[in-house]
């Protein structure tokens, strides 16, 4: 794909460099031919003016003509020094913009790749819900509300993902990305608290840890403390053991004001999916709690640790 562009460019500078070399080759060629006959024309007149005698005259022009070797040559010198000089910082211009080149070129390869695999895996994603919803679902109209809700959330994923640069999702953009747009007071803490430091999630975790929190908020406007006027939720974070390898992150979401939690004979369809995505994608296990001021979830999780600096670490985005 990209071989085209880069034998244009390969072209472009090949015929440039011949183009200096023809140039630069005549100018030398003109200035030592100029040189030399103002050296021959003026010498020869200032010697018949200034010496009559023949033997004189012989043993100057001998003189005169290593002189003129002396000086052409070291004119030569200093011309051909300076024109390698300017093809040794062409050159070097030639190579450092073929590593760039290159460089692009591998950068290129592996947002490909990397794109592949994202498409990849959210259709297999998207295959995975159609068949978990498709079953626990009790009529095509309530399977294709909660589809709907998941392709949009996995749609809201795709574009913070994007506007992160491919290298790691804040916690608390990925709150707001997340959360239920049923619940527009988040921004402000009126009916949601956020709470914990900044952490950044690794882009191979973030969709099974957007995924998680989309349930959590999903899930308590329909049946919990955010589906009543006077409900709340808490989400709080925090980092239980940091390394190279490992960072050990505790979420709880803890849900007040809204109606007692029953624990279930069997567990549904979304806390399935919020223990299989902490198991098996986040190297974790979700810890739920029925209790009468509401449900309550503790996740313990293990992500990758990403190096950030404090601009990449700073003020999170709002709605």
């Amino acid at each position: 794909m990209t071989t085209g562009p880069l034998r244009d460019v390969g072209d472009h500078d090949l015929s440039s460099s011949k183009h200096f070399s023809a140039n630069s080759a005549l100018r030398i060629a003109l200035f030592y031919a100029g040189i030399s006959a103002v050296w021959i024309i003026g010498s020869d007149a200032v010697m018949v003016r200034l010496v009559t005698n023949p033997k004189a005259l012989e043993k100057v022009s001998i003189v005169k003509g290593w002189a003129f070797v002396g000086v052409t040559a070291l004119l030569l010198f200093m011309l051909i020094k300076r024109y390698m000089g300017m093809l040794q910082r062409r050159a070097e211009a030639l190579r450092e913009g073929e590593a760039k080149a290159k460089q692009l070129a591998e950068t290129r390869r592996m947002l490909l790749r990397e794109l592949d695999h994202r498409v990849k895996n959210n259709l297999a994603n998207l295959y995975s819900l159609v068949e978990l919803h498709g079953h626990a679902s009790g009529n095509v109209r309530e399977f294709a509300e909660v589809l709907g809700g998941k392709i949009l959330a996995m749609s809201r994923m795709h574009e913070i993902t994007n506007g992160e640069g491919w290298k790691g999702i804040r916690m608390r953009d990925l709150v707001f990305a997340m959360a239920d747009p049923a619940v527009p007071t988040l921004a402000t803490g009126q009916r949601v608290e956020v709470d914990g430091p900044p952490l950044l999630i690794a882009q191979r975790q973030a969709a099974a840890m957007g995924m998680i929190l989309h349930e959590l908020f999903t899930n308590s406007r329909k049946h919990g403390a955010l589906g009543v006027p006077e409900g709340r939720a808490h989400l709080l974070w925090c980092v239980t053991d940091q390394s190279t390898q490992r960072l050990a992150v505790q979420l709880i979401w803890r849900e007040s004001g809204g109606p007692p939690a029953r624990q279930p004979e069997k567990y549904g369809v979304g806390l399935e999916l919020i223990e299989g995505l902490a198991r098996f994608e986040l190297a974790g296990k979700a810890k739920p709690a029925f209790e009468p001021d509401g449900f309550r979830l503790t996740l313990d999780v293990n992500l990758d640790p990403i190096e950030a600096d404090a601009e990449t670490l700073g003020e999170p985005r709002t709605k």
